[in-house]
Order: structure tokens, then C-alpha cells, then sequence
């Protein structure tokens, strides 16, 4: 008597921070998934592509609704999937706080994780397995607070160079001054009154 393996059907879910188009963008992300899928031999139902573009890592399913429906399938009776694909640990989370809830709930949906950039399923039964995927949500959580690092001071530095790094501002002009933009008070035009420093009123 032969047995037949069943085939898995398979979940995806792609997360970027910010819309820009590049190596990291969700529409990547699903089709390397795809991909990933397709080599396994496994189904993927297009209901159950899962995306949130322009969404922080640092943000739970409260604020992440492609995260929210995709935690919802999988905890649904009858489970609509079996495994679920994404590409590394910090497109689910980059807080360790949120990542270790949703590791959790993954664990107990019974749903098999796996990041496509491993090609490798992720072991959320033993304790050093569990260990091992915590580290990974680490690494993501200490990227971003690198970048917000950087991201700060940037922004710091032009503010001391008195360059504009956004927004206009009412009477003024941002006027592109070689790689920067700086703020330009607007000449007086008819009727105008001329303005007093903030510090002169009251």
C-alpha cells in the first residue's frame, strides 16, 4: 500500500517600512515567496498573501492589518494554511517584546515557520530552537535603533547648519541650495506688516 503526501498549503506575509521600490519591497517579497513556495511544492491561495506596506516592525498586529488578518487566519478552525513563509525574522518584528508573542502564537496555531532567505524551516518546539529565533527578532530590534540613531543625528546636524529637512513654513521659501535646502524669508509684498520675534509678543 503507497501513501500520498499531503501538500501544504502556504501563507505569506511581506512587511516594509517605507514605500520605496527596492530589494526589500513587498511586491519582491511575494514573488521570492512564491518562489520559495513553488520549489517546495506547495499551494498558496492569493486570500492568504499578507502585507503591510509602509508599516514599522516595531508596531504590533493592533496597527499592522495585513499582520492582524494573517494572525486571524491562522488561529481560525479550520486552519486555512499550514505553513507560513516571510522573508526574514524582522519582517515579522523588530521590537522582542512583540516578537515574542507572535512567536508564540505561531507556535501554538501549529503553523510551520519559514523564513525564504534561510530556505530553512524555523524550530519553535525546542528550547534552544525558541532561543534561536528570539536572537534573530534581537538583531532586527538593534538595526532599527541604529538607523533611527543615524536618522537623528542627520537631522540634527542639518538643523545646526540651518538647513530644512521639511515642512514649509508660513512667510518663508525652501529654496535648494546645492545637495540641501535652506528657509528664505519671503520679501514684503502689498499690505504687508511687518513681523515681530515671537519673544517681542505678549
Amino acid at each position: 500500500m503507497t501513501t500520498t503526501t499531503p501538500i501544504l498549503r502556504a501563507g505569506i506575509y511581506c512587511r516594509k517600512s517605507t514605500a520605496q521600490e527596492d530589494s526589500r519591497s513587498v511586491t519582491r517579497q511575494r514573488d521570492q515567496a512564491l518562489g520559495y513556495a513553488r520549489e517546495c511544492g506547495w499551494t498558496v491561495d492569493p486570500r492568504h498573501i499578507f502585507t503591510d506596506d509602509g508599516r514599522s516592525g516595531a508596531l504590533d498586529e493592533t496597527r499592522r492589518p495585513g499582520l492582524a488578518a494573517c494572525l486571524s487566519a491562522m488561529e481560525s478552525k479550520p486552519r486555512p494554511f499550514d505553513v507560513l513563509i516571510t522573508a526574514t525574522a524582522d519582517r515579522l518584528a523588530r521590537d522582542q517584546f512583540i516578537a515574542t508573542g507572535l512567536l508564540a502564537r505561531i507556535a501554538k496555531s501549529k503553523v510551520k515557520l519559514f523564513y525564504y532567505q534561510e530556505r530553512q524551516e524555523v524550530d519553535l518546539a525546542s528550547a534552544t530552537g525558541k532561543f534561536t529565533a528570539i536572537l534573530g527578532m534581537f538583531g532586527g530590534e538593534i538595526t532599527r535603533e541604529k538607523q533611527t540613531n543615524h536618522m537623528v543625528d542627520a537631522l540634527r546636524a542639518k538643523a545646526r547648519n540651518g538647513y530644512v529637512h521639511s515642512g514649509v513654513v508660513f512667510g518663508y521659501t525652501n529654496i535648494r541650495v546645492g545637495g540641501h535646502v535652506e528657509r528664505k524669508i519671503d520679501p514684503p509684498g502689498p499690505g504687508h506688516r511687518a513681523r515681530r520675534p515671537l519673544s517681542n509678543l505678549g
